[in-house]
């Protein structure tokens, strides 16, 4: 059995303390968790999290730019990083969930051990590949937004595309550890090809969203 670690609700609640400046309990005690000596949660439940501090950090940039811009067209660009932020939080839990399942399988009776392990392996492979598709939109999206974002928040959202591709990379990391152990070499190829494909196209996004913003910046001066 395994400790609920809670990121969705201990990133809920620091979005709540967060308008009345106070500290939140709640990303104190996930914090606590991953340093603990539990083996979940893990690398791929913080890897989410950072994603979806980036992800919640570009709908910050693109609020306030609609906020002081009312014609531009950021403010939906906004819900889409909510979802994002939404779905990551609900990945971090996942992953841990998905670790533990993996602990769990390893210590089931012989005869179904092997079957078991597989399953779970592939469930706590899927889920950093589906953590690297998401990190990638919100890189996408901080691409998209880079030209229009008001000046004061470029820093904010230089800081959401390094998250967003921190948590890219240690989402390609886990699942490649992951993958090793899967014996469906024909799933594991195509496994192993598309996180080439995401972890590629996550270093371009950054390098165009860094370029994005340099410009901008050599501009204003």
């Amino acid at each position: 059995m395994t400790r609920d670690t809670g990121a969705a609700a201990a990133l809920g609640d620091a979005a709540g303390a967060a308008s009345s400046g106070e500290m939140s309990d709640g990303v104190e005690t996930y914090v606590a968790a991953l340093a603990s000596a539990e083996p979940a949660p893990g690398g791929g439940s913080a890897a989410a999290v950072a994603g979806a501090l980036g992800a919640a950090l570009a709908a910050m940039v693109c609020r306030v730019t609609a906020k002081h811009e009312p014609a531009s067209s950021l403010a939906g660009r906004a819900e889409e990083a909510d979802a994002a932020r939404r779905r990551l939080t609900a990945l971090a839990d996942d992953d841990a969930r998905a670790y533990a399942a993996v602990i769990a399988a390893r210590r089931a009776p012989a005869p179904e051990r092997a079957a078991a392990v597989q399953a779970s392996l592939r469930r706590a492979t899927d889920v950093p590949v589906e953590l690297a598709a998401e990190t990638a939109r919100v890189l996408t999206l901080c691409e998209d937004v880079a030209a229009a974002a008001r000046a004061s928040t470029l820093g904010d959202l230089h800081v959401a595309g390094l998250l967003a591709h921190a948590s890219l990379r240690a989402a390609v990391a886990t699942a490649r550890i992951n993958l090793g152990g899967l014996t469906d070499a024909e799933a594991a190829g195509a496994i192993a090809r598309r996180l080439d494909l995401l972890g590629g196209e996550g270093e371009q996004a950054l390098r165009r969203i860094e370029a994005s913003l340099a410009e901008r910046a050599s501009r204003a001066r």
